[in-house]
Parts: C-alpha cells; sequence; structure tokens
C-alpha cells in the first residue's frame, strides 16, 4: 500500500505544477484543461477500464499458478482489445473536438473562443488516449503478479516526463502544450511500461498482437478519411 500511496502522491505533484501553469495562460485556460480532460477520460472509463477490470482476475489467476504463458495470452487479447475499442475514439477526439464541444459545452457564457480553446486542447491531449489506456492496463498486469513498486516507479517516471514537456510546451503553445505534454508523456511511459512487463513475464503475444495492430490501424485511417469528409459537407465548425 505504500507503494501505492506514493503513486497517488506523485500524480497530485504533476497536478498541481500542470495546473500551476494552466494559471499563467490567462482567463479559461484551467477550465480549458479540465473541461478537456473530462471529455478524455469518458472513453477510457467507459470503455478501456471494463476490459481492464474483466480481465485482472484472470491474469492474477494465471500468476498465481505462474502460468507465465497463459498470462501473456491473455493479456495479449486484452491489450487487443483494449485498442480496438480506445483507437476510434482517439480518432474522433482529433477529428471532431470541435462540433463536440460545440454541441455539449457552448451554452451563455461558455462561447465560441472557449468551445475552441477547449477543443483544441481535447484534440491535443486526445493523441495520448490510447497509450494512457495502455499504460494502466499494463500496471494492472503488475499488480496481477503483486508487484506495486514497478509501478510506482514507471509512475513517478511519467510524471517526471509530463512535468518536464509541459515546462518545455507551454511557452510555446499555451494550454494546449500542457495537453501535448499529457498526451506525449502518456504515451512514452506506456512504452517502457511494455518494455518492463514484457521481461518480467518472458516476452509477450507479439504473433498475433502485430498483425492485429496493423489492421486496427488501418481501419483507424479509413475511418479518420470518411469522418474528414463528413466533416467537411457538414460545413461547420458547430456541427450544424
Amino acid at each position: 500500500s505504500g507503494w501505492t500511496l506514493g503513486y497517488a502522491v506523485s500524480n497530485q505533484v504533476a497536478l498541481f505544477a500542470v495546473y500551476a501553469l494552466a494559471n499563467g495562460e490567462g482567463s479559461g485556460a484551467i477550465s480549458a484543461y479540465t473541461y478537456a480532460f473530462i471529455f478524455f477520460q469518458l472513453p477510457h472509463g467507459l470503455l478501456a477500464v471494463s476490459i481492464m477490470t474483466t480481465f485482472l482476475p484472470d491474469l492474477s489467476a494465471f500468476a498465481a499458478r505462474k502460468d507465465l504463458a497463459g498470462f501473456r495470452d491473455r493479456f495479449g487479447l486484452g491489450s487487443r482489445l483494449l485498442i480496438l475499442v480506445i483507437l476510434p475514439a482517439a480518432v474522433g477526439y482529433v477529428l471532431l473536438a470541435r462540433p463536440v464541444i460545440a454541441a455539449l459545452l457552448e451554452r451563455g457564457a461558455f462561447g465560441d473562443a472557449s468551445g475552441d480553446l477547449t477543443a483544441e486542447v481535447l484534440a491535443a491531449m486526445a493523441l495520448g488516449l490510447v497509450g494512457f489506456s495502455v499504460y494502466l492496463f499494463v500496471l494492472r498486469g503488475f499488480y496481477a503478479l503483486k508487484d506495486t513498486r514497478t509501478p510506482f516507479f514507471v509512475n513517478l517516471f511519467e510524471n517526471a516526463v509530463n512535468i518536464g514537456l509541459a515546462f518545455a510546451l507551454v511557452g510555446r503553445f499555451g494550454v494546449q502544450g500542457l495537453a501535448l505534454a499529457y498526451a506525449g508523456a502518456y504515451s512514452i511511459a506506456a512504452v517502457v511500461a511494455v518494455v518492463l512487463l514484457r521481461r518480467r513475464i518472458g516476452g509477450m503475444d507479439g504473433r498475433r498482437t502485430v498483425p492485429a495492430l496493423a489492421k486496427m490501424a488501418g481501419a483507424a485511417a479509413v475511418m479518420a478519411v470518411a469522418v474528414v469528409v463528413a466533416r467537411e459537407l457538414v460545413g461547420s465548425n458547430a456541427g450544424v
């Protein structure tokens, strides 16, 4: 539990640093970041967390039996399902952030300027949605192995990267730079976490995962083209 407490504390430190930087970007910056983060969390909470929760007992059972082959197989299936549902959500957010924000938030004092800023932050943050979800699923793999120490250090690394990128990007891109820092930090940390878990369990189910990822990427590209065409035909950022 001590490692888990440290995990939570490091997240709060990073959040404080990001909010402090956002506060210096003028009126509406913190609100834009907060609203964008709520939308960012939506597909993860509805889809990714459901998959993670379903697979964690099986991973724990394989780990308890020291059946690493079964662990690798089950983890690979969970990873593929996770990316299958999260990748389209990420593409949709990147391409449709403006009409989504316009439809759901633009009321009263929340006008065009606030909508534009929030949509830009959401689109930037969505670039890291897949990495974010994969990262948290990999950490559950460590938890299934009764390892809370490694997730703490990986999370410490992720927060350090987030803070470093935030300071580097906020001056040039404003609050959008903070969103890019968040996306970049989780994407980098996801790769690191996968490498560490792969070493721990003796490999990954690459034979099935790599071709599946290629097919998902192709489908996502087709979806992106269709969304761009539909968006242009609609002819309005507000989606009306």
